[in-house]
């Protein structure tokens, strides 16, 4: 789907950039801020087929009633702001083969100086083609120190006829001086019925796949589809009843689950996502059963959590929290890993 019909549970954001395309006054930068999987990437696509489709861009820059954007299409059908999809410029915006629209991510860890540097050359020059040069940062908060200062000095003094669409988790993972700079717009997470319904529609999952994946994928579908193609339930359901088992006197397998966790870093975020998840299904199964993320799972809730005192599992919750942060601070994964399962398995003993 082209434009801005691709772009799933986000209302807000798409009527305030539509009604910035109806006013013709489409700033130089833009913040699209929120969870990864939230659609802020092709936000910035549509929107960059909006200024320079070839149905569109007219109307959309220069200030005309809503009405007067819809354009017909060659195939003769209405499309709304955020271009036709399929005109040359939609076309190759989508394919990613446009000579003047831009997509710039992290090389490796962070975005570097040399890779703003490289861009600065190329917004020097006028576009080949496109009506207006659009340039896309993911992940623009991974930029260095001295990366965001180059940036700085293009948003200060933009080139002509080039937008600037950066993404981000918030605001404040930003030098300031470039937030500032920048049109701030908010992407919410995907609601869990919207999100449930596009796992069932569109990657066919089962009614109870897409239940569960939607109400555990924190409002991305990203991490959805992630989750249906990487065999992520079983591991859930294997990593918590390894975890059931756990006590002081079967420290082989409390060592044993501590190297499963750390295999690599994504996966060790994962599953403390996965332990952290399950204990706050303990503490609050029995004031909002409904909200419950491990719902399928119900039925061992409440054995297991008779097992717990409240005051344990929160500072469990925190303790997990603390190990998150130490490796992404590059701690050894699994001695953190170790260190944390033996503290639980102590304060629950």
């Amino acid at each position: 789907m082209p434009g801005f019909d691709s772009i799933i549970d986000q209302k807000r954001p798409v009527r305030i950039l539509t009604n910035l395309l109806h006013r013709g006054s489409i700033p130089h930068a833009l913040l699209f801020t929120g969870l990864d999987g939230t659609g802020k990437r092709d936000a910035a696509l549509a929107l960059t087929m909006a200024i320079n489709c070839r149905m569109t861009a007219e109307a959309a820059m220069s200030p005309v009633s809503p009405d007067a954007h819809q354009g017909m299409t060659p195939d003769g059908t209405t499309k709304p702001a955020g271009g036709c999809g399929v005109c040359a410029a939609c076309r190759k915006i989508q394919s990613g083969t446009h000579p003047d629209v831009h997509r710039l991510a992290p090389a490796g860890s962070a975005i570097k100086i040399s890779q703003i540097r490289e861009l600065a050359a190329r917004v020097a020059l006028k576009p080949y083609e496109a009506r207006h040069r659009g340039i896309i940062l993911v992940d623009a908060h991974k930029m260095n120190a001295s990366a965001a200062n180059a940036l700085l000095k293009l948003l200060e003094e933009p080139p002509e006829r080039t937008l600037f669409v950066l993404t981000a988790p918030q605001p404040g993972d930003l030098l300031p001086t470039v937030a500032s700079r920048c049109q701030h717009i908010r992407f919410n997470p995907i609601s869990r019925d919207r999100l449930q319904e596009v796992l069932t529609d569109r990657y066919d999952a089962t009614d109870e796949e897409a239940h569960i994946v939607a109400a555990l994928a924190g409002g991305s579908i990203k991490r959805a589809v992630e989750m249906l193609e990487s065999n992520w339930l079983s591991r859930r359901d294997w990593l918590i009843r390894s975890f059931m088992r756990l006590s002081p006197k079967r420290l082989h397998l409390l060592l044993a689950l501590a190297e499963r966790l750390a295999r690599s870093r994504e996966s060790v975020q994962e599953g403390l996502d996965i332990l952290q998840g399950w204990l706050r299904d303990l503490l609050i199964h029995r004031y909002a059963p409904d909200k419950m993320l491990n719902a399928d799972l119900a039925e061992l809730v409440p054995r297991e959590a008779a097992d717990w005192h409240t005051e344990t599992i929160l500072t469990q919750m925190k303790a997990i929290e603390t190990a998150r942060r130490r490796i992404e601070a590059n701690a050894n994964p699994r001695l953190t890993c170790e260190a944390l399962l033996i503290q639980i398995v102590r304060s629950h003993g």
